[in-house]
C-alpha cells in the first residue's frame, strides 16, 4: 500500500471514528427521549426530536458509506454482485401500471 493511500486509511478511520462516537450518544439519548423514558414530552416535541432522530441515523449511514468507499478505494472490498443479479430487480411501476 502506498504511503499515500495509507494516510488516507489511518484519515477515513480517525474521522469516521470521532464522529461515530458522539453521534451514537446523542442518537441513543433523542430515542430514549422520544419513547418516554425520560418522562412525557408533547406531541411538537416528539416530532422535532423525531426528525432529528432520522437525520442522525441518516448522518450514521452516510459514515457508513464512507467507510466502505475507504475499503473499495484500499481494495479490502470487491464488488460480489454479476450484471445478471442487477437485472434481477424487480419492475418499477408508474401511474397505469406501466413497467419502468
Amino acid at each position: 500500500m502506498s504511503e499515500v493511500n495509507r494516510m488516507k486509511t489511518e484519515f477515513v478511520s480517525f474521522a469516521t471514528h470521532e464522529l461515530r462516537t458522539p453521534l451514537s450518544n446523542i442518537t441513543e439519548a433523542v430515542a430514549q427521549v422520544v419513547d418516554g423514558l425520560h418522562g412525557e414530552i408533547g406531541v411538537e416535541q416528539k416530532k422535532i426530536l423525531e426528525i432529528a432522530h432520522r437525520n442522525c441515523m441518516r448522518m450514521g449511514n452516510l459514515i457508513s458509506e464512507l467507510v466502505d468507499m475507504s475499503r473499495v478505494g484500499s481494495g479490502k472490498i470487491e464488488f460480489g454482485k454479476t450484471f445478471d443479479q442487477v437485472n434481477q430487480q424487480p419492475d418499477r411501476k408508474l401511474d397505469g401500471g406501466r413497467s419502468v
